[in-house]
C-alpha cells in the first residue's frame, strides 16, 4: 500500500506541473 501512495503522489505532482506548463 504504501509503496503504492509514493507513486501516485509523484504522478499528481507530474499531473499539477503539466497543467501549469498547458496554460
Amino acid at each position: 500500500m504504501r509503496l503504492t501512495k509514493i507513486p501516485a503522489v509523484f504522478i499528481i505532482c507530474i499531473g499539477l506541473a503539466i497543467s501549469s506548463v498547458a496554460k
